[in-house]
């Protein structure tokens, strides 16, 4: 799935800033505020700080894992965040907040 263009079904929500299948960091929360963080991005940055809706989020890059820890940066609780595709994060999340 990951190296081929096609989806095995249609976007709910059209939007062409970026490829359906570009990989994004999906992260909310409860209140639906969203951020779409680019992997590559993040990857390059090591860390990063934005708003999720009225409290700020530290997301950390961990090379050797190849993964990442997000949490909120003043009580160090964690954030869920995900990989996720594009297409479905968009269609969720129609006006989500983008770093790329």
């Amino acid at each position: 799935y990951y190296t081929s263009n096609n989806i095995m079904f249609e976007p709910v929500h059209e939007d062409d800033r970026f490829a359906l299948q570009d990989i994004f960091i999906g992260i909310r929360d409860q209140e639906r505020n969203a951020v779409a963080i680019d992997k590559d991005t993040l990857r390059n940055k090591k860390e990063m700080q934005f708003m999720l809706g009225d409290q700020e989020v530290t997301i950390t890059y961990d090379e050797e894992l190849d993964f990442y820890r997000a949490e909120y940066t003043e009580s160090g609780e964690w954030v869920n965040a995900f990989d996720t595709f594009w297409f479905p994060w968009v269609g969720f999340f129609p006006d989500t907040k983008v770093i790329s």
